[in-house]
């Protein structure tokens, strides 16, 4: 029996990512900014015998693309337990796909950095959402400061404005990243943790050179929650 190809489509606040998946191996994956419109989705040529939507934005839906097969994914689909009716979808997706059945810490960098965990049974041990290095930089620059344009190597103590703002995002983001991981594995000490989304490749370093080694790097972890559903397991 042939395997089946499928497409699976991430819109976030920011960025529309997409994995095509042949069976259940991941082979490519794409990523778009939202705010160039949905059209370049219609170019991630199949065909496909089945297309899977996950949409934080909620006038996003299945019409706005090309494919009369799409399945549209939403929170009761996601079997954790004790989710809140407003958790972000991304976040559950998240979630189940790097639980294996013990506590889990998932810290994803989009456009907010949310902080959300699952204990052993599956049930959801609540979280954390901060502005994220996006929504920082933005904020800095609203109140007439400068940004350094790259956030990349940046001494924790700046000694001029952009480099001070610079560390403010990027230290500021490890620290309180710190201190919900140490709160966590002191309440769970025999658990994991993964870091995700788009500025979590931007963020690795410095948790590393904090001496935080607890995040596994999951760069399509919310494509692995959605693979885990169609799978059913």
């Amino acid at each position: 029996m042939a395997e089946v190809s499928r497409l699976t489509i991430a819109v976030g606040n920011s960025s529309v990512r997409g994995a095509a998946f042949q069976g259940d191996r991941l082979w490519q994956t794409w990523c778009t900014p939202r705010a160039q419109g949905l059209a370049a989705v219609a170019t991630w040529q199949g065909p496909w015998d089945e297309v899977w939507l996950a949409s934080v934005v909620p006038t996003v839906t299945a019409a706005q693309f090309p494919w009369p097969q799409i399945r549209t994914v939403t929170l009761v689909d996601i079997p954790l337990q004790n989710l809140y009716p407003t958790l972000g979808l991304d976040r559950a997706l998240v979630l189940w796909g790097a639980w294996q059945h013990q506590p889990l810490l998932a810290i994803d960098g989009g456009t907010a950095l949310t902080v959300t965990a699952v204990d052993a049974t599956g049930r959801l041990a609540g979280g954390a959402i901060l502005p994220g290095v996006a929504a920082q930089r933005q904020s800095l620059q609203s109140l007439g400061l400068a940004v350094p344009a790259t956030l990349t190597d940046l001494a924790r103590w700046g000694d001029n404005t952009p480099a001070a703002t610079g560390s403010g995002v990027v230290w500021g983001l490890v620290g309180a990243i710190a201190g919900f991981v140490q709160d966590w594995q002191q309440r769970f000490p025999h658990s994991h943790g993964i870091l995700t989304g788009g500025s979590g490749v931007l963020l690795q370093p410095y948790l590393l050179a904090s001496g935080i080694d607890f995040l596994r790097w999951e760069p399509d972890a919310v494509f692995h929650g959605l693979r885990r559903l169609w799978a059913g397991n």
